[in-house]
Formats: C-alpha cells, structure tokens, sequence
C-alpha cells in the first residue's frame, strides 16, 4: 500500500461558516472565500497571510474579527428590522446592507427583483440594471441580460458579446453569448442562454443549473451540473455522483472530486488513487494541495511512500509507515515497540483470536484502512494447582487468609505484552499480576468449602479485557496444626501475652495467654462509681490509705458495635474497642478468646445473641448484641439460590 508524501503543513484558522475555493493561476495557489472581507492569503508555493481582518455573514448578522477579537454587529435601523433577511455586501470598505422585505431586495433605497451570491461575489438585478459588488467594489451595467458565477470567474452577457471577469480581477471580452467555463488556450467551454452546453462552437449536452468546468483532457471533459459530477467522453455523458465543485479540481495528471465527507483523487483513467478526509483540494501534475481541518496541506501524489506489513518468527506484526501518519488500531492490538528515523516503525503483538485484523493510518487528510493476517493462534491457558486449606483457625504466614492457591500456569504461546490474571474461586475473586514463570501462589480467605474439590475459574486481562479464560477443577488438601510448637513473649506493658505458635511452611496456629506487670493493688471500676475526674476513656487516681491501692475508673463504651456479616455459612465478627487487651466471643456454642481480629463462627439461625467479654484485673464489662439471624439466613439463601439459577442456566439446565 503507498500514501501520499507530507511535504508541507500549515496552520490556518478560518471561520467556519465560510466557503471556500482554492483558485490556481498558473503554478500558484490562493484562497477564495465567501467571506465579506478577507486577508490575501497564498497557498502554494509559499504560503502567506497578509492581513488579519475577516468580515462575514452569521445570520442576519455582520461578524468582524479583528487579530482574533471577534465582534458581531446587527442592523438595527426600523427598516432592517422589517426585513426578512440581510446581506451585508463592501464598497470601498463600507459595509452596506441588502435588505429582503417581501419579494424584493431593497439596496440604498431602490428595490430590486433578483438577487445572487457565490463565494465573495453578489449582484443585484432589476430588468435591465444591474449591480455587481466585487473586490470591494461597485459596478452598474445596464447593459447585461444575466450574470453567471463560475469557477473560472464571472461572466456579464450582454447583447452580442460577454465580458468575463476572473478571480484574481483580469477581464476578457467575448464574441459568444453565455456563462463562460474554461477558456485557455484557443478552447472555449461555455453554457448559452438556452443551457447549451458548448465546446469550441460544438454542442456537447445540456445543463438547467450551473455548469463548472472541474478538468479537461485529450477527447474528455469533466464537468459539474447543478452539483453532479458528469464526465463526457466520445459523446456521451456519465454522471459521478453528486459533488462541491468548490472544492474539486482537475490537473494535467489527477482529478478530485469532493463528495459529501470525503474527496477522491482519481487518476485521468477515472481510477481512484487515493480516498481524503472530507477537504477543498487543489491539484497541479504531482501535487495536491489541501485544505482541511484548518490546516494548509501539500502532498505529493507521484511519490509516494510505501506502507510496509510483515511478520516476524514469533508472529508479531511489523508495520513501517511514513512520518507524519498516526496507527489507529484495536484494543488487543499492543504496540510493543516504536522507532522514528526516516519512517515509522511499530512492532505490535495481537493478543486476539481472529485470523485477521485490521488497523487505519491516518493524518488531518487521509485514512487509510489496512486489512492483515494475525499469524498468531489464540493464547490459551493451562493450569495445574492444588488449594491449601488450615484447619482449627490456622492462618497464612504470608498475606491475609485461611487457605492459600499454589499451581503453575502456563500460556500455549508467549505474551510480551503486561497482562494480569484473575482468580474466581466461588464468590473470592484476586487479580495478580502474572509471573513469567508462571508461577502462581495466593493467599485466600475460604471459609464454606466441605468438599475435597473446587471450581477454579482463571481469566487473562489485558487492561479490563479478557483475553482468555478457563475453569478447572482443583483438590482442597487440608493442613491440620502441626505438634511442634515454640513460644513467643510480647510484652504489652501492662500486661505480657505469651503465645504458643504451631506453624508449618504456608500456615500458622497461635494460642494466647496473659498475665499482668504489676504487683501493687488495683482496684478497677465502672466509670460512674466513685469519686474520678472524668477526663478521657480511663481516669486513675491513688487511694491513700493503711493499704494504698490504685483505682481505675473505665467508661462502658469500651465496647463499640462491631462489625457483622454473613458470607457463605459463616457468621463473620470484627471486634471494635477502645483498649487494647484481651476479648471473648461468644457465640452459639462457640467461643474465641485472643486479641482483636477478624473471626467467624459458623453460622446457627438458632441463635441470635453476640455476647462480648473483656476483663480489665477485677472489671469484666460484658455488652450483648443481637442479630436477626433468621433474615440474614435467609437473605443469605436466596443470594445462593439465584447464584445457583445463573449457572445452571448457563450450563444449559432448565
């Protein structure tokens, strides 16, 4: 595949209710707008902008932007405000109004029957007068039976002869009666009154609107009527589509034709060369030069810049492609590395299952879709693993859980790209990201497995996509608490915990004891009894008597509400006090005695009382809390039940 070659690309900023045309005199280019007043602006072979003053129509209304301030001026005398519509039109930098008041134009007091604008060109026309406003300038002909508009110019017919007026303001006189099209180099193209289509004194069609010469070769010609492209050759006429002659031109070598959000260049054989974003467009034999998305384009047609596809031996996609193009492409398309010298060059891994792709190259005037072949079969995935279960409350030694997930995961083929891998084991779900050696090894919180297997769902994302998945069925092992055990003493302060640790490689089990540092008495109180200061959650004061002793003075919000829920089977607690000391739990026929942590009993509907303990020397401040257990069993067995409907529905169980 080849594109255009960038050799130019300026910046323009126009208004965006204005037309355009890029007129061509012999190898330069220029703008013509349908703007009011407009800087001179040259395109092509250099590219200037003298002046800075844009006037032109919004509505009924007069817009002026001045270095880039803008200002919008409204007609607001009494006969304005009777009109329909308002053309603003400048002579001598006077900015005049046209005034449509019922079925006339009223211009400086007189009425007129007819009124006409193409680009920055209007007249006025009433029997035999007529008004031109062109180039800033005011013309009266009482002598012209109509004007035309054209690509090429402007044509006065009169009576025996036409006079034609060319956009860049030099004027030719005619012996031929019609609006002219082309004219150059002894060739004559022009519409007669009766809507003749005429090529050097020969009748070639007919044309009930405007006629505009797009281009002209050996033996054809192509042109525009009433805003379809026609093409004629060897006598006959055949339409193209409906086209903006504005923006269209033809050189010695290629055509374009600008179609509703697009141009085509076509070669002189009417075979298209390349498709355009949607732009006014001016062509001479190698070059294009382009206006589209305010910016001021040249391109060489002729050479071009080749657009290379391969693959490499590991299946990835290598693509080179010109400097001043951008790749388009999907999301599983991964670009894994870039280089920019003379060209572009990607190398890309497809982490899809297609056998085929594709991806656009694209700029402010082109878009190119290029179709290829993936080479590269879908990844999947392969898992052997088994899931470590402690018993009796045991817990992981690295992470948070009861259980841990250790396999090896392999990929049917090697992926470059940063991928992740999501774990669903029953409502427990992780996101890892994956080893290159694929090795897998999970901390998880399990708590309502009773089988000795388990459904293993593993899916590989590529940011949130998922790229390809698998379940599998593992084996639960087990791990009961060992019989070695060694102590550990943490001193608190006031009191030392000692822990005895059974612990193995993945798991460890403690059993807490404590006892108090102090020896002298303490005598420890509800917060209300007694005679304290009342300042904070503890207040402490000295009791001088034959037998002194400390008196403790604790607030009954030591124990906060804590935490409940219901996952699976299991009731799950998260004290919350405001002391750090030792708890007991007691529910059902269950009981945990240690420090603040996350506990969970097994769940009995039976049952709807939490009873929490702490004991502070001779304090024991109990606080009960009750549970709908019944709801929450149920409410618990309905989630269940619907999660059951969904995958046997998906299995294919009615």
């Amino acid at each position: 595949m080849k594109l255009p070659r960038v050799e130019e690309i300026h910046q323009i900023d126009l208004p965006f209710e204005i037309e355009g045309m890029i007129f061509k005199k012999d190898s330069n280019f220029s703008l013509i707008t349908s703007a009011i007043t407009q800087p001179d602006i040259q395109l092509y072979p250099s590219f200037s902008i003298k002046g800075d003053i844009w006037r032109y129509q919004r509505g009924n209304a007069l817009v002026e932007v001045i270095d880039g301030k803008e200002n919008i001026h409204k007609c607001l005398e009494d006969e304005c405000q009777r009109a329909w519509l308002i053309n603003f039109v400048s002579v001598h930098d006077e900015i005049r109004p046209i005034l449509g008041v019922k079925d006339k134009y009223i211009y400086e007091g007189e009425q007129f029957s007819f009124f006409g604008k193409r680009l920055n060109v209007a007249f006025l026309k009433e029997n035999s007068k007529t008004v031109l406003f062109y180039r800033n300038k005011e013309y009266i002909f009482d002598d012209v039976k109509k004007i035309g508009i054209t690509k090429l110019g402007i044509s006065l017919v009169k009576d025996e002869s036409t006079d034609v007026l060319t956009w860049d303001g030099s004027k030719k006189t005619l012996d031929v009666r019609g609006i002219i099209a082309n004219l150059e180099k002894n060739e004559l193209i022009y519409q007669d009154l009766q809507n003749k289509v005429i090529f050097n004194e020969r009748i070639i069609g007919l044309c009930n609107e405007n006629f505009d010469l797009i281009s002209k070769g050996q033996g054809w010609i192509l042109g525009s009527c009433d805003g379809v492209a026609r093409y004629y050759f060897q006598g006959v006429w055949k339409d193209l589509g409906k086209i903006d002659p504005l923006k269209s031109d033809g050189s010695d070598s290629f055509i374009a034709l600008a179609y509703p959000r697009k141009s085509i260049i076509l070669d002189r054989t009417l075979s298209p060369v390349f498709s355009l974003k949607e732009s006014i467009t001016g062509l001479d034999r190698k070059k294009a030069v382009l206006l589209a998305n305010n910016k001021v384009i040249v391109i060489d047609l002729v050479n071009t810049q080749e657009v290379l596809v391969s693959h490499d031996s590991e299946g990835k996609l290598l693509i080179r492609y010109p400097l001043g193009y951008s790749l388009t492409k999907g999301d599983l398309l991964v670009t894994l590395n870039k280089e920019i010298n003379s060209a572009i060059h990607e190398r890309i891994e497809y982490l899809g299952s297609n056998d085929s792709e594709g991806i656009t190259l694209s700029s402010d005037f082109i878009e190119a879709p290029i179709s290829f072949k993936t080479n590269s079969p879908p990844i999947n995935i392969d898992f052997t693993g088994k899931l470590f279960l402690a018993e009796n409350n045991g817990k992981v030694k690295e992470g948070d859980g009861n259980s841990i997930l250790i396999g090896k995961l392999r990929l049917s083929r090697r992926v470059d790209s940063e991928i992740r891998l999501r774990i669903s084991l029953g409502s427990v779900t992780k996101i890892i990201k994956l080893d290159k050696d694929g090795n897998i090894k999970i901390p998880m919180e399990i708590r309502w497995i009773k089988s000795k297997i388990v459904e293993l769902k593993l899916e590989l994302l590529f940011k949130d996509i998922v790229i390809s998945s698998v379940s599998c069925i593992i084996p639960i092992v087990k791990v009961k608490k060992p019989l070695n055990m060694r102590k550990i003493v943490v001193n608190k302060g006031n009191i030392i915990a000692e822990i005895k640790r059974y612990e193995n490689e993945l798991f460890f089990w403690d059993d807490i004891g404590i006892h108090p540092t102090y020896n002298q008495k303490i005598l420890i109180k509800s917060y209300n009894q007694g005679e304290s200061s009342k300042t904070g959650n503890i207040n402490i004061k000295i009791v001088e008597q034959s037998n002194p002793f400390i008196e403790i003075n604790i607030k009954d919000s030591m124990i906060q509400m804590p935490k409940i829920w219901i996952e699976g089977n299991y009731l799950h607690i998260i004290p919350i006090l405001n002391v750090d000391t030792i708890i007991q739990i007691y529910y059902s026929t269950y009981v945990y005695t240690g420090f603040k942590a996350h506990v969970f009993f097994p769940l009995d509907p039976a049952y709807n009382t939490i009873i929490m303990k702490i004991i502070l020397g001779n304090l024991v401040i109990e606080k009960r809390f009750i549970i709908n257990s019944v709801t929450l069993s149920l409410m618990t067995a309905v989630r269940s039940a619907l999660t059951l409907q969904e995958l046997t529905e998906t299995a294919g169980v009615p």
